[in-house]
């Protein structure tokens, strides 16, 4: 059995002594971002062909490389010193265009969850929410495992799951009724956080898919672990 308060602790103690290592990996996710918005606010209009290429491209990289890569810096990152250039590690496994459709599908999956009411489409999220944490570490898994794995692992824990991020809804809701462009401040600091709180989640929800020979060690081959400075191991409450 594990807790919110759980996971929060011991995200908290890996970001302790290197947040900022982390506050630069989301950085550097969302900088693309950035660039590609403002460059479009620039054109205003001007260049329509420039225009939709930015878009696609905006839409392409958040959507898998950058999306998946994210997932993966901050496992690496609970268990040693990722590398900035973990970032882009889809890349290096040839399997980034499948990657976007496997979460482009995803996506609709939910989208079409949503039409039918509010309630199912977070469900199907809760549900398909661990996809990219699995293709993260396996890029090679078909659409229809990580689906199915992701279902086995949030079975009974989707409740929990919604807990764990509703504290930082608030935060940033908050934020933003209250401080206004000053809210952007806000999430880029606490995003390293809720990245880290993420990566224990999907860590805790592994390890219960290994005891429940859900899967396997040829499957999910765990991350790579750099060497950092000392470090307390994390535990989990039994």
């Amino acid at each position: 059995m594990w807790s919110v308060s759980l996971l929060m602790r011991n995200a908290a103690r890996t970001l302790s002594a290197r947040y900022w290592s982390a506050f630069v990996a989301s950085l550097l996710y969302w900088l693309f971002f950035i660039v590609c918005v403002v460059t479009l606010y620039l054109l205003n209009g001007r260049l329509f062909l420039l225009d939709v290429f930015l878009m696609a491209l905006c839409f392409f990289t958040y959507n898998g490389c950058l999306f998946v890569g994210l997932k993966r810096f901050f496992q690496e990152f609970r268990i040693g010193g990722a590398p900035f250039a973990t970032l882009l590690s889809p890349l290096q496994s040839f399997c980034v265009v499948r990657i976007f459709f496997i979460l482009l599908w995803r996506q609709v999956i939910t989208l079409l969850f949503s039409l039918l009411l509010v309630f199912p489409g977070i469900w199907k999220a809760y549900e398909l929410k661990m996809v990219p944490f699995l293709l993260a570490e396996n890029p090679e898994l078909s659409q229809k495992r990580a689906f199915t794995l992701s279902r086995q692992m949030t079975k009974h824990e989707k409740f929990r799951l919604f807990l764990l991020e509703v504290p930082f809804f608030i935060v940033w809701g908050v934020s933003i009724f209250f401080l206004g462009y000053f809210a952007l401040a806000v999430f880029l600091f606490s995003f390293p956080f809720y990245c880290a709180v993420q990566a224990e989640a999907y860590a805790l929800l592994r390890a219960k898919a290994f005891s429940e020979n859900w899967t396997a060690q040829d499957e999910l081959s765990g991350f790579h672990r750099y060497p950092i400075p000392a470090m307390e191991d994390l535990e989990y409450e039994k």
